[in-house]
């Protein structure tokens, strides 16, 4: 109803500006989640952004894999030198870079429209429409909360990380995109050993539901990138990868529940949490 009611009195509108406190963005009036947030209150997450302003600190290139209408990207950006945005939802990708240029920060940030995978191809995509931030590669388990809004199929191209950025580096790489983490994660081993810190979004469903894997299988692959500190800061447990990342997975998994970002970084790389 709400989406009809939208259509109805505003046919042709393509998005609605925000005064945000980080100033101008443009939303999906249809979108009930990010956008719904910024509408209503003029912000999104701000505590999660204020925690990785303070990691970017100590860095001078991020790159963010899910960067959806660029919420996150907007309050980063005057943290790091150069900053790279990827986006695989085409609208929200379109209002990504309307966004960047909105703000004038089309010369340090350098938007891309494709999805990340384990290797270099093309692959199915769903476009959500109530939770456009929720648009993923296409589920191995479609189960109803993933195709509740009837989601568009369609076909985007896919990379791996570490043959699209074989010759670059990023000391800060967050991933949030929907269940691809594992198929990024082991096609990007290389560049993810180069970066000082990652922070990655872990939903247990998106795991097990929509990559298909195990939440052992992802904590190996996780471990494999040999990073010396994690912190989970959703529920305040920090320590050592090896020791506690597997116990934590499982327990967060457990009491069903998620965490925004999980913060690896490199004890040789000065990083004070």
């Amino acid at each position: 109803m709400r989406r009809s009611i939208l259509d109805y009195l505003l046919p042709n509108t393509v998005g609605a500006v925000v005064d945000s406190d980080f100033g101008p963005i443009v939303c999906d009036p249809h979108d009930r989640h990010v956008s719904r947030q910024l509408l209503k209150w003029g912000h999104y997450n701000p505590d999660e952004a204020r925690k990785y302003q303070d990691l970017l600190q100590q860095s001078s290139t991020a790159l963010i894999i899910g960067s959806h209408i660029g919420a996150l990207t907007l309050q980063l950006a005057a943290n790091v030198d150069k900053l790279t945005c990827i986006e695989a939802n085409p609208r929200n990708y379109e209002l990504l870079k309307l966004n960047v240029a909105m703000q004038n920060l089309s010369s340090k940030v350098c938007c891309v429209n494709v999805a990340v995978a384990e290797r270099t191809g093309s692959v199915e995509f769903l476009c959500s429409r109530d939770n456009t931030g929720g648009s993923k590669i296409k589920p191995k388990h479609l189960d109803v909360d993933f195709r509740y809004d009837q989601p568009e199929p369609i076909q985007v191209a896919t990379i791996s990380l570490d043959t699209f950025f074989s010759r670059e580096s990023f000391d800060f790489i967050l991933m949030d995109i929907e269940g691809s983490e594992f198929a990024a994660i082991r096609g990007g081993q290389d560049l993810l050993q180069r970066c000082k810190i990652f922070v990655v979004e872990f939903v247990p469903r998106h795991v097990e539901r929509v990559a298909g894997v195990s939440i052992c299988d992802f904590a190996i692959t996780l471990l494999s990138l040999d990073f010396d500190y994690v912190e989970f800061p959703g529920c305040g447990i920090k320590g050592d990868p090896r020791e506690i990342l597997l116990s934590t997975l499982l327990s967060i998994r457990d009491r069903d529940g998620y965490e925004d970002g999980i913060i690896f970084t490199r004890a040789d790389k000065g990083i004070d949490l």
